[in-house]
């Protein structure tokens, strides 16, 4: 399958399922392209997920966002290591956007690399709301390194609390239901390491979990789980 095909099925599915949101995680032009390359023939999806990389690489097409947020979506995993090697190859002249959508990919595929606490760091301290879900993301990968950083951020936004509560409740929210869906990690683990930074601290945000877990389980119906967790913190 050469070039120009690829990319008239990419518009083809671009005018079915409006492109115009497939920058939305979980849209429905990036859940169509990835079923479609679920029943592709071995050798053009081969050649579909090389044109993919180049994208990523080159963006020639304008397919770059759709390339990576595909590879995620079928969990590419085999690709992730290439994924390092253009990080590798491109992050000092890249900007930060190039990096960071990079790194998102590869810790949401789950892959193990060196290049990413260093990363993490600076771009938390650079925009900590976009920052924060890549270190929810670290943290399936290697918790208990995770855990640390992430207690650090908790304590970030439970500091920030007073100026914008907000935003605050955006992140328990996120960190909430990541940790339910995952379970790479529990939220008692969260408040002792936070609680051994700062006890007070931990103790508050403790209080403000709790609440924030309350408030959700009625949200999305599933009180019962959420008592559990509760129970376990308690």
């Amino acid at each position: 399958m050469n070039t120009d095909t690829i990319i008239n099925i990419l518009r083809s599915l671009e005018c079915e399922y409006d492109a115009n949101h497939y920058k939305d995680s979980g849209c429905e032009f990036i859940h169509q392209l990835s079923t479609k390359l679920s029943v592709t023939v071995e050798d053009d999806k081969e050649s579909i997920l090389k044109f993919f990389l180049n994208e990523v690489e080159f963006n020639n097409n304008n397919y770059r966002s759709v390339a990576l947020k595909t590879i995620v979506e079928i969990n590419a995993i085999e690709l992730a290591p290439k994924l390092e090697e253009l990080y590798k190859k491109w992050h000092l002249s890249k900007d930060d956007h190039w990096n960071y959508t990079l790194v998102e990919a590869m810790l949401q595929l789950k892959y193990h690399s060196v290049i990413y606490e260093d990363f993490i760091i600076y771009y938390f301290q650079k925009d900590p709301d976009k920052g924060f879900p890549l270190v929810l993301y670290y943290c399936d990968i290697i918790p208990e390194a995770g855990l640390v950083i992430l207690s650090q951020t908790c304590l970030f936004f439970l500091q920030k609390e007073s100026a914008s509560w907000s935003l605050f409740r955006s992140k328990l929210t996120f960190l909430i239901s990541h940790v339910l869906i995952n379970k790479t990690f529990s939220f008692l683990a969260l408040i002792q390491k936070i609680s051994s930074i700062n006890k007070n601290e931990g103790n508050e945000f403790k209080k403000c979990l709790i609440n924030e877990l309350l408030d959700y389980g009625k949200r999305m119906r599933c009180e019962q789980m959420v008592r559990k967790e509760i129970e376990h913190i308690q």
